[in-house]
């Protein structure tokens, strides 16, 4: 799958929900293309048709990032999303990664969604600190 159909199946998907993509798309596919091994795209397929997709990235050696997941919501009761984190789970096995990281549950605005908090336990999912840093750039 292209990188340009992976960025518009995604944006859509989100688009539905209210939410938006954190970088262009023009940004997505200079990182799918320029780092192909470091980002994987995981699908899941009816027939010839996306269902579900879902955006890694390898952070370090043993860590993979869910950087980003959508669905068609007409496919929600067949769970697609639990479905190709089972298939990734799997890739960090076969790959040697130990750590296949959620990401945030957190909105657009920085407020905890407590049924993504829900759905990522319920995936196995462990609750941990989130570390962040930022540099400031100071006027002199």
């Amino acid at each position: 799958m292209k990188s340009e159909e992976i960025y518009l199946f995604l944006r859509n998907c989100l688009n539905q929900k209210g939410y938006s993509l954190s970088l262009s798309q023009a940004e997505f596919q200079v990182l799918k293309n320029r780092f192909p091994d470091d980002f994987p795209v995981f699908s899941a397929m009816d027939g010839d048709k996306v269902v579900a997709l879902i955006a890694t990235v390898r952070v370090a050696r043993n860590i993979l990032y869910v950087f980003i997941s959508g669905y068609l919501p007409e496919y929600s009761s067949f769970s697609p999303i639990v479905l190709l984190t089972k298939e990734i789970y799997g890739f960090c096995q076969r790959n040697g990664i130990a750590i296949l990281d959620l990401g945030t549950s957190l909105d657009h605005h920085g407020q905890q969604k407590p049924e993504l908090l829900k759905f990522k336990k319920f995936l196995g999912g462990h609750v941990c600190t989130k570390v962040t840093y930022c540099k400031v750039f100071e006027e002199i």
